[in-house]
């Protein structure tokens, strides 16, 4: 499996390289609209990844389906990726290319859950304060998780910050059945 995250890795630097920084981020939507179409069906997804076939009818139907709607940059790089039998790294390659993206323009995502929806100004601010301390700019993407009960969770890459209540409450309930307030003998184990 290692050997796979290489060779996705190879690919996406490559097809990072095609693009100008100006289009990255157009680039990157194109390769996920293309992924998620291309998943989506399974007999799709299962014909561009068949050994049975060859490359040829794999391209001819890139030719007659995805040639009209994609950039060339982008045909071209599905192209390569049919003729050389690595097609089924597709979503691998999507997900390292939109990191590498991230990386060039200086970004990150975050995403913050919380009970109820943060309005527009508590976004803003929370935007601001992660640019300053991730010193990026911040992409932030808000969901609601009534299950938390309140507070936040924020999530990026290695960050994570846990303010919400229904972590609280778990901390203080391994706290209290880890130690023993008074007396043992009141204590069953």
């Amino acid at each position: 499996m290692q050997q796979d995250g290489k060779i996705a890795s190879v690919y996406t630097e490559a097809y990072v390289e095609l693009w100008e920084n100006a289009r990255l981020d157009e680039a990157a939507e194109e390769l996920k609209q293309v992924v998620s179409a291309v998943q989506s069906d399974e007999l799709v997804w299962r014909f561009f990844q068949s050994p049975v076939l060859s490359p040829e009818d794999k391209i001819n139907v890139l030719n007659s389906v995805i040639k009209p709607v994609v950039s060339e940059t982008l045909y071209n790089f599905l192209g390569t990726l049919i003729k050389r039998r690595r097609f089924e790294y597709l979503p691998e390659i999507e997900q390292h290319f939109l990191r590498l993206v991230d990386d060039r323009l200086e970004r990150r995502h975050v995403i913050v859950e919380s009970a109820v929806a943060l309005d527009d100004a508590q976004q803003e601010q929370l935007t601001k304060t992660l640019t300053e301390r991730l010193k990026r700019s911040v992409v932030l993407v808000a969901r609601v998780r009534p299950e938390l009960i309140g507070g936040f969770l924020l999530r990026s890459e290695d960050l994570l910050i846990d303010t919400t209540l229904r972590n609280r409450l778990r901390r203080m309930r391994n706290q209290m059945t880890q130690r023993k307030i008074a007396g043992e003998a009141y204590y069953e184990n």
